[in-house]
């Protein structure tokens, strides 16, 4: 009976402690619409280190839309990350060949694009955590600049780390 009921308690011990290890990517659906956000998305572009915060995140049935700006662009940039899919948004990567899209505007003002209708960009980005509260990923690109249109720059280590505060009402 000792022996039955020490054994009851190991399995229950671990039970608990692998429920508590679990990453928990459950909760509600995002629903469609405009959400305040926090949180930051942090990348680097060429050779310069961009954090910026996340203000603003805009969600309908196909396109998931992260705006990173700051009141001060010359001091910091903005990055506009816009995840486009015909199957529904959620944990996936989303590629500029199926119209995902990434918008840069560096320190200097130059801005910066990522789409399937600029030659010579590309752009990844890989949604990992989807949920009511959070979204959370990765994303690369190389991003051509929309005036001149020569050259690029390769935008690595990208990380989107976004907390949904509240609903936008109209």
């Amino acid at each position: 009976m000792k022996k039955l009921i020490f054994t009851s308690i190991l399995i229950s011990g671990a039970l608990i402690l692998s429920n508590c290890s679990k990453k928990d990517d459950s909760g509600s659906p995002i629903t469609n619409g405009t959400y305040n956000a926090t949180g930051t998305v942090t990348f680097k572009a060429g050779a310069v280190n961009y954090s910026l915060p996340i203000t603003t995140v805009n969600v309908t049935s196909s396109s998931l839309t992260i705006n990173a700006l700051n009141t001060s662009v010359t001091d910091y940039g903005s990055l506009i990350l816009v995840a486009v899919s015909l199957n529904g948004i959620g944990i996936d990567i989303y590629e500029a060949t199926y119209g995902s899209t990434i918008t840069f505007i560096d320190r200097g003002l130059t801005n910066y694009l990522a789409s399937v209708l600029t030659s010579g960009s590309s752009c990844s980005i890989n949604i990992t955590k989807f949920s009511s509260a959070t979204i959370k990923g990765t994303f690369t690109a190389t991003v051509v600049p929309t005036i001149s249109g020569t050259g690029t720059v390769n935008i690595t280590n990208g990380v989107i780390n976004c907390t949904l505060t509240t609903k936008k009402t109209k």
